[in-house]
């Protein structure tokens, strides 16, 4: 299924660029709604994960044991929910809910949506992985056999920011998850992650403009050096270590604040694993055929 989302109304230049990675682009349809997630019709899975469906392999996760707790409390949460009498969601928008981002379940698929994709992008022999990422939007929709999640996930790569729309499918009874959608929209990030690319972005520019501004004055200082005579000289001398004293100076607080901001804004997380897939996972036969 694909996403039908509202166009970027921020169409000035922007030091975020999306991620380039051509092969899962969709380019978004008119939608009044303010959600990213509009509304969806019955579509083809991203070409990268559906390359893997036709040579009969599903990218599966099976819930581990905690992972299992969430969706036990997730289920009880969703006890009166209607399920959806039609699959189509051009027909059954008005059944699809909204979870928090925050929600457990939303970490649970989203990580696993992102896992997955990483997984499919090495089956065709791409080796770059989304890493550093951020879940901004979830609905789902209630079916019989499945609960169908729909994520907005913005990813931050090498500097550069993206929005994704992923579609996972998970068993409604034991949770086993599929992963049917993950494509690269062109929406303007706007999360915490974005933000901050931008805000390291223009401290790092402030360094380097910084560094240029240092080397031009030092090479008229240096050029003073030599053409002039003492006392004068000596001047020369004395304004070209002071300014070396400053630049090292105002460069290492510039630099301090800039590994606070990445630490902080991206820190090391162990426990989010998109190498390999997190927790039981594997590469199984499809037995159910998306769309």
């Amino acid at each position: 299924m694909s996403a039908l989302l509202p166009p970027n109304d921020n169409s000035d230049d922007d030091e975020c660029e999306s991620v380039n990675v051509s092969e899962t682009v969709e380019r978004p349809f008119e939608d009044p709604d303010i959600s990213r997630l509009g509304r969806l019709d019955l579509g083809f899975p991203t070409p990268l994960v559906y390359l893997c469906l036709q040579r009969r392999h599903g990218i599966h996760h099976f819930p581990d044991k905690d992972e299992q707790k969430i969706w036990l409390e997730f289920k009880k949460f969703d006890e009166g929910t209607r399920e959806a009498e039609v699959i189509n969601p051009e027909f059954v928008n008005e059944e699809m809910r909204s979870l928090e981002a925050d929600h457990p379940i939303v970490s649970v698929v989203g990580n696993f949506a992102v896992a997955a994709f990483n997984d499919a992008r090495r089956m065709v022999g791409e080796h770059k992985n989304l890493y550093d990422f951020e879940f901004m939007e979830c609905k789902y929709l209630k079916h019989p056999q499945f609960y169908y999640f729909y994520m907005i996930i913005e990813v931050t790569q090498k500097g550069n920011s993206g929005s994704y729309m992923a579609e996972v499918a998970c068993d409604r009874f034991d949770g086993p998850s599929i992963l049917c959608k993950f494509v690269l929209t062109d929406y303007k990030p706007c999360g915490t992650k974005a933000m901050a690319v931008s805000y390291l972005s223009c401290l790092e520019s402030i360094c380097e403009t910084m560094d240029d501004l240092f080397k031009e004055k030092l090479g008229r200082l240096k050029e003073l050096y030599r053409n002039l005579k003492d006392p004068v000289r000596l001047r020369a001398i004395y304004e070209a270590d002071r300014l070396r004293h400053l630049q090292a100076k105002v460069c290492e607080g510039l630099r301090h604040k800039l590994g606070q901001h990445r630490q902080f804004h991206f820190p090391p997380d162990r426990n989010r694993m998109t190498y390999q897939m997190f927790g039981v996972a594997m590469i199984v036969v499809v037995v159910w055929c998306v769309g």
